[in-house]
């Protein structure tokens, strides 16, 4: 069995305003608002790296061959939406299947098959990551907590702060 995933869109990390990270960081002037922009940035990817995890939305396309396993890891999560789930039969037949074939489990990683079907590849579209709305406040104020670090600390010690590693915990994908 082989497997295909590619990133089909992502959005842009827009958790934390300029205006809210300016306020965190009690910077009232403007001098500073592109590398501030730039360090939010980072935050966001070092907190996505800490925590194993995509924040920002994203659409996502994985193409099994070779048949449909019953366990279907889909990463970057958390996973959002299945979008939609092709399977192809050796006729070229293709239709889709709905979501009572199948079910995400609690953690949003995996995607379980309630039943088995034959098909010479699957292809499954699905989203990750958070919305505004969704966004966890410990992993906002994690994040804040980086900035703050990074704005002080220019080009000094990089470290992600000890408190935002706390915060994001609960969130860690654990890695094998």
């Amino acid at each position: 069995m082989q497997q295909k995933i590619e990133l089909l869109k992502s959005g842009k990390a827009s958790f934390i305003t300029l205006i809210q990270a300016k306020k965190y960081l009690r910077v009232d002037h403007s001098y500073d608002d592109e590398m501030i922009s730039e360090m939010l940035d980072i935050a966001c990817v070092t907190a996505e790296n800490y925590m194993g995890i995509k924040l920002k939305e994203a659409s996502w396309k994985i193409t099994i061959y070779g048949g449909i396993p019953s366990k279907i890891r889909l990463i970057h999560g958390p996973i959002n939406k299945i979008e939609h789930f092709k399977i192809y039969r050796a006729d070229d037949e293709m239709s889709y299947l709905s979501n009572d074939c199948y079910v995400i489990d609690q953690n949003n990683e995996f995607l379980y098959m309630r039943r088995s079907y034959i098909a010479e590849k699957c292809e499954i579209i699905y989203s990750t990551g958070y919305s505004q709305e969704q966004f966890p406040s410990p992993i906002k104020h994690g994040m804040l907590e980086h900035l703050a670090k990074l704005y002080d600390f220019r080009g000094g010690d990089q470290d992600l702060p000890l408190a935002a590693k706390s915060l994001y915990q609960p969130y860690k994908k654990m890695r094998f």
